[in-house]
């Protein structure tokens, strides 16, 4: 089965040489601005991909038959929770919105909505976008924490599939960034 989506990459011009640039500004991304070059292109290679805003199945996302819970009090949750981070100490409101801005949306945009949309939105998209996230992170980062957003990945990707809202996605990635980054500054740290 992901053998199909394989395929599928290595035949799409625009999906391969994504894999390549994400691979590349990852792993780069102290000489390239610190960073700033691979935020940018998460958010704007799908804007250059003639077939992303014509792609109807895409643009709309598959949502399933029942989807996850009511969305909108999820959304709103989450939407708090990030105000509660947001509101702990004086510094935490800019780190939370830089959280949002430069890691939560551009990487739910590009890896969910745009790479694993255009694998199909199925069960082998989840696994392959989640499995390049990882990858980023571990050339970024390091190999562990590579590892270590493996799993949150994988649920970002399956929420996504089952419930078609990127909103939701986001919030959620942000709320799991926040919560990593509140433990790193607690008092004694």
């Amino acid at each position: 089965m992901i053998k199909s989506s394989v395929v599928k990459v290595l035949k799409t011009p625009s999906l391969l040489l994504a894999i390549i640039f994400v691979i590349l500004l990852s792993a780069f991304h102290q000489v390239m601005f610190d960073g700033l070059l691979l935020v940018l292109f998460l958010y704007f290679y799908p804007l250059f991909d003639r077939d992303f805003m014509t792609d109807q199945e895409l643009i709309r996302g598959r949502r399933s038959e029942k989807p996850w819970g009511n969305v909108f009090y999820a959304r709103l949750a989450g939407f708090l929770l990030v105000l509660v981070f947001a509101s702990i100490s004086p510094e935490f409101p800019g780190n939370a919105l830089s959280i949002l801005l430069v890691a939560a949306v551009p990487e739910e945009w590009f890896f969910r909505y745009y790479f694993q949309g255009k694998l199909g939105n199925d069960i082998n998209a989840v696994i392959i976008s989640s499995g390049l996230f990882s990858c980023s992170h571990a050339l970024s980062l390091t190999w562990d924490a590579g590892l270590m957003v493996l799993p949150a990945s994988l649920f970002f990707g399956y929420l996504y599939l089952k419930t078609g809202d990127l909103v939701l996605v986001v919030l959620l990635h942000a709320l799991s960034d926040l919560w990593i980054a509140w433990v790193l500054w607690l008092p004694g740290s």
